[in-house]
């Protein structure tokens, strides 16, 4: 089992390094020791420190309990075959130095600054990577097959579209048929006729009758035309979505995927504290 797409994970890339130098001692000696242990692989002192800038923590508990399951998962995977290519480890260090606006050696000479060596950067990222496309590949997996439509059932469902509107008053109809010819864009239009393009999520009825049976008549994609006495309407229908009690069926779907995700991953590090050799010295 080789890892692939990172691109996701490093999200933290250590943004904090420039910031959080009062975590750790800059003239600190680099001498580790063991502070914890999992399954006969030692937890050092120097990932703490590394760990305490990826997550912009400085309780030492906390850190320790993190890194235990960072372990967890390394130790559970690389018994089972499963490697983080080198190169991966490479480039993600050069995307931190590049966030940091420093050379890969320049961002080494910051860290080590901060008592942190390229071996113990190194070495954090690698188990980061397992800890983190692990869980993706481990749990994803009994979550994929959830039934959304079960949890929607209960909710209160709205079919909404989201348009763009320009709205032009009659007084300046006359300028209409210029705008109509830059066969632009709804914003070139409005530049034309000097007035705001609006971008409004709407449902049925909400809108005038001429221009609501002219929105939801039409579909998606379509730019229409109405009018009343007052206004001449253009309106361009970019997307339809459903409502469920306030949020879309997108949002909703997000938020169970992203609770189903932490129970199971919750699920399978209890199972994996369970048949693990655990030692910490907090």
């Amino acid at each position: 089992m080789v890892f692939g797409d990172t691109k996701k994970l490093f999200y933290k890339a250590l943004l904090p390094i420039l910031v959080i130098v009062s975590l750790v001692n800059a003239r600190e000696v680099l001498v580790d020791r063991v502070v914890a242990s999992v399954n006969g692989e030692p937890i050092l002192e120097s990932e703490l420190r590394v760990a305490s800038l990826y997550y912009g923590l400085s309780d030492r508990k906390e850190l320790i309990d993190k890194l235990v399951d960072l372990y967890l998962v390394y130790t559970f995977l690389k018994g089972r075959g499963a490697e983080v290519p080198e190169s991966y480890i490479n480039q993600t260090v050069e995307r931190m130095a590049e966030m940091n606006g420093k050379t890969v050696e320049e961002f080494y000479k910051e860290i080590y600054s901060m008592g942190i060596t390229p071996k113990a950067l190194k070495d954090f990222l690698e188990k980061e990577m397992f800890f983190n496309m692990g869980l993706q590949t481990l749990v994803m997996s009994k979550i994929e097959n959830i039934n959304i439509e079960d949890r929607l059932s209960d909710k209160e469902k709205r079919v909404v579209r989201r348009i763009k509107l320009l709205t032009v008053p009659r007084e300046k109809a006359h300028l209409m048929a210029e705008a109509v010819k830059t066969k632009g864009t709804l914003e070139d239009m409005a530049e034309v006729v000097g007035e705001p393009v609006e971008e409004l999520v709407v449902g049925k009825g909400d809108l005038i009758k001429q221009l609501d049976s002219k929105v939801w008549g039409s579909p998606v994609g379509l730019r229409v035309f109405a009018e009343d006495e007052k206004h001449i309407y253009i309106a361009e229908i970019l997307e339809e979505e459903e409502i469920y009690g306030g949020k879309t069926r997108a949002e909703i779907e997000r938020e169970i995927m992203l609770k189903e995700f932490e129970k199971e991953k919750e699920k399978l590090l209890e199972r994996l504290r369970a048949t693990s050799v655990i030692s910490v010295i907090y």
